[in-house]
């Protein structure tokens, strides 16, 4: 029975030690991988930074580091808004809206107020907080004599229904504009590729999942297991090199055979929830007294004549490279909508930079400091006549 007793021990005292190496060992590797993915991967890494327009630029690798430390916060009705951040380059408020360059009109006076809505290239991926397309809205205003200050609600990630709501949200609490400006296509048609349906925010069948794990447990504790072991950099490792030998193209083909499902011939689809949103955007205005202003982007594959670095850019993912076709579709029928057209306060912007040679797209859909001035440029056209006819709307009406 002793000798029982002591070979229990014995082996058990072996399995401790034993068990204790293989730990000893995974955090050993981890470590090495971890060590070897910082080395192997700096900061100054960043595809983006190649681009041309940041040639000499000294902020450039500054700023893309802040850009990596942003995060989002839960925001009702529409999901999401940018947490709150103080950087050089980069500031966002307490409500997640970014700082855009206005002048102080503390001293008094009353501005013409501008809203702003987009995804992540009204807020300004790529570019400082006084180069946003918001920024320079402000300043060629002001600059020509017109008393504006715009608010940019560009949100990463966000498409044309939450701005809609966004703008609802905002009248509703008597934040009332002067004008609202909407600039959207990229995050249209790119949510229509992941959820096969038009209008719906990115990535909404992740909020779907993340409702069922709400109320399963077991589920959530299984799922927050995943989240942990995929953060490993062991992990990480044993995935990279599962594609180099034969994953990347299972991958390739599992985005192929995405696009060639039916649901994708209904990208025009897209252009009708964008229209019924513009509508609805327009009642808002007319409801609460403001105006309103619609542009259609601009996306790499738009371009007439592209850079070595913007043809790399446009596939710096398979999945840019495979989602190119429903770009191109939904671009040329909406070039072609004559009930886009119609819509008072419509404008397709997506040639705006045909007879640009140089370097304007950093991936394939934002772009430079210099396009978004050019973007910018036109929208401060369009608005200055819209306030002159409102002053002047003003002026010709009886006291």
């Amino acid at each position: 029975m002793k000798k029982l007793f002591n070979l229990i021990v014995s082996t058990a005292r072996g399995a401790w030690i034993l068990l204790g190496v293989c730990i000893l060992l995974l955090i050993g590797i981890e470590i090495l991988f971890t060590l070897a993915a910082k080395t192997g991967n700096p900061p100054s890494s960043n595809p983006r930074l190649e681009a041309d327009c940041f040639a000499g630029a000294d902020w450039a690798a500054g700023y893309f580091a802040e850009l990596q430390q942003m995060n989002e916060d839960w925001h009702p009705v529409t999901y999401w808004r940018m947490r709150p951040f103080s950087g050089k380059y980069i500031n966002i408020d307490g409500s997640g809206i970014r700082r855009t360059w206005n002048p102080d009109f503390s001293g008094g006076g009353k501005p013409f107020r501008i809203f702003t809505f987009g995804g992540s290239t009204m807020w300004g991926v790529g570019c400082r907080d006084d180069f946003t397309i918001a920024s320079y809205l402000s300043k060629i205003l002001n600059e020509k004599g017109y008393s504006v200050e715009v608010t940019n609600f560009g949100q990463s990630g966000f498409v044309n229904t939450q701005e809609v709501l966004e703008l609802y949200l905002e009248s509703r609490g008597g934040n009332v504009p002067d004008a609202a400006i909407f600039y959207d296509g990229v995050n249209e048609v790119f949510s229509f590729c992941h959820a096969k349906q038009a209008g719906l925010p990115t990535n909404e069948l992740m909020r779907a999942e993340e409702f069922k794990l709400s109320i399963k447990k077991r589920a959530l504790i299984k799922r927050s297991a995943f989240a942990v072991a995929t953060q490993s950099s062991t992990i990480k490792a044993l995935v990279a090199l599962t594609k180099k030998i034969g994953g990347a193209g299972a991958e390739e083909k599992y985005f192929e055979s995405m696009l060639s499902d039916p649901a994708y011939d209904n990208f025009p689809a897209i252009l009708d929830v964008y229209g019924q949103n513009l509508e609805l955007a327009r009642s808002i205005g007319g409801q609460h007294g403001f105006d309103t202003l619609f542009y259609w982007q601009p996306v790499v594959y738009t371009k007439k004549s592209l850079t070595g670095f913007e043809q790399r850019a446009s596939k710096l993912k398979k999945e840019y490279r495979l989602l190119e076709k429903t770009y191109l579709n939904t671009y040329s029928l909406a070039e072609n909508s004559e009930a886009l057209a119609r819509l008072d306060g419509f404008r397709n912007i997506s040639d705006i930079f045909d007879d640009y040679e140089g370097t304007m797209y950093i991936d394939f859909c934002h772009i430079c400091e210099k396009g978004n001035e050019m973007v910018a440029t036109v929208m401060a056209r369009d608005m200055a006549a819209l306030i002159d006819e409102r002053d002047k709307n003003s002026n010709d009406s009886p006291d």
